[in-house]
């Protein structure tokens, strides 16, 4: 993710450390999810049904042979590689190819935005979010969980006292997928099931993933500045200079 302008990240916000845990931390599902504990992660998800099924056959088999081509030892090139078929799978998003773009109405767009910030300061620290007609692209901190003092490759968290990525993600879907669907008048599902989450590793990606995250609305030719996006939200602690 290459975005112009500039986002000046706080020294103390730099991506954290590993720990061993007692925690499951990957997943595999139609993609792979690695949640370490206390991690800084970049997340989306989007509407059921947002995208054809056609696209979604031809993105996933073009995404399975270009990634099979690539020697998975050589982490940078394949690390690129993800991030160009992540672009290219949002750009579709953007495109909004099907009816499914309740996010639109800024009723629907405000539940999502409340649920994203329900637990910011208790479970995470909120960094910044974009609701998106059909998907949503948000930052979140989860080290505030760990005390800081016990920070070390003993770390003592388990399932009783951390909530993990996929949980608070799972709590924020479910809970807003409720709230739509009642202002809808529908039921079944809202959200797809399955999100994207990638641990950010260091400042300088951060940054360029919070001008990605504020400037996709932009970008996809909704408004001419990011500012004017009423359901996008960046932390204070951050210096916003595009």
């Amino acid at each position: 993710i290459q975005e112009t302008g500039s986002v000046v990240v706080p020294t103390s916000q730099s991506a954290n450390p590993f720990a061993m845990n007692t925690i499951k931390t990957i997943y595999f599902r139609n993609m792979p999810h690695f949640q370490p504990i206390g991690g800084l992660f970049f997340v989306t998800f989007r509407l059921a049904n947002s995208l054809p099924k056609e696209i979604l056959h031809a993105y996933f088999k073009e995404r399975t042979q270009r990634l099979s081509k690539i020697n998975p030892a050589n982490k940078p090139f394949f690390y690129n590689e993800q991030k160009r078929l992540f672009a290219k799978f949002d750009n579709y998003l953007d495109r909004c190819m099907t009816a499914e773009n309740w996010l639109n109405i800024p009723e629907i767009a405000g539940k999502v935005a409340s649920a994203i910030r329900h637990f910011d300061g208790q479970r995470y620290e909120l960094i910044c979010y974009t609701v998106m007609p059909n998907h949503v692209h948000l930052v979140m901190d989860l080290e505030l969980q760990v005390d800081s003092d016990l920070w070390t490759e003993n770390v003592p968290t388990n399932e009783e006292n951390y909530h993990q990525l996929y949980q608070i993600l799972k709590s924020i879907k479910n809970y807003s997928a409720r709230q739509c669907n009642e202002l809808l008048d529908r039921s079944g599902t809202f959200w797809q099931k399955e999100s994207y989450d990638h641990l950010v590793r260091d400042d300088r990606e951060l940054a360029n993933i919070i001008a990605y995250t504020l400037n996709n609305p932009v970008k996809a030719g909704l408004t001419t500045h990011w500012q004017e996006w009423k359901f996008s939200y960046v932390s204070p602690k951050f210096e916003i200079d595009f």
